[in-house]
């Protein structure tokens, strides 16, 4: 089972809004397939992303690049995505850490890839082989420079979220939802073990962080 994330591109009023008011950013993310275009999902990447950005898993990771992939600011940290509560960039953040990876390209991710490293680190999903996987890594970095650009361009904030791919945003059937703190949690029902799974990866995030 694997932990999956996604990003939406937001307006600092917008911003402000989900600060004041979870409940709101609850009812974006849940209706996310009614609105594709602010949305990037980066699947189970993230890890291997990271490794690029920092040199080291999200255990070990650090330093400001690190924050592209996880900030290390909440807007509600009672309000629980699945693998922990979801986190933010303010639109000077976003311009800052868009400047710092807008250079960045193939020649300079393949630098720093190295297979035989992330799998001794156990970087998630733990399937890396030379070739396939600098494909797979690169093909996903265009994507997050090219949603990131798009935001410093239109002065707009991120939020992102850490989510069981059990929990699937895009499995909604109706166009309109009314969420209450009720049928949240009946959505939020996971066996114990990913519980455990999704628990562990946050605190480690919040410990390393």
């Amino acid at each position: 089972m694997g932990v999956i994330a996604q990003y939406l591109r937001v307006s600092e009023d917008e911003l402000t809004l989900f600060q004041a008011k979870s409940i709101f950013l609850e009812k974006r993310i849940l209706n996310k397939r009614l609105d594709r275009a602010h949305w990037l999902d980066i699947d189970k990447i993230w890890d291997g992303i990271i490794y690029l950005l920092t040199g080291d898993g999200l255990e070990k990771a650090s330093g400001q690049l690190l924050r592209v992939i996880i900030s290390t600011r909440y807007i509600d940290e009672q309000l629980d995505f699945g693998c922990g509560p979801a986190h933010f960039l303010d639109a000077d953040e976003v311009q800052d850490l868009y400047a710092e990876i807008a250079s960045w390209d193939r020649e300079k991710l393949n630098k720093r890839f190295d297979a035989n490293q992330m799998r001794a680190l156990g970087l998630l999903p733990n399937a890396w082989t030379d070739d396939e996987a600098f494909e797979y890594l690169v093909d996903y970095f265009n994507k997050i420079k090219a949603f990131y650009h798009k935001a410093a361009l239109n002065n707009e904030a991120i939020v992102g979220v850490l989510s069981n791919e059990l929990w699937n945003f895009d499995s909604q059937t109706t166009k309109e939802l009314t969420v209450s703190n009720d049928l949240w949690a009946e959505k939020m029902v996971f066996s114990a073990t990913i519980i455990a799974s999704c628990t562990t990866l946050w605190q480690l995030a919040s410990l390393f962080l």
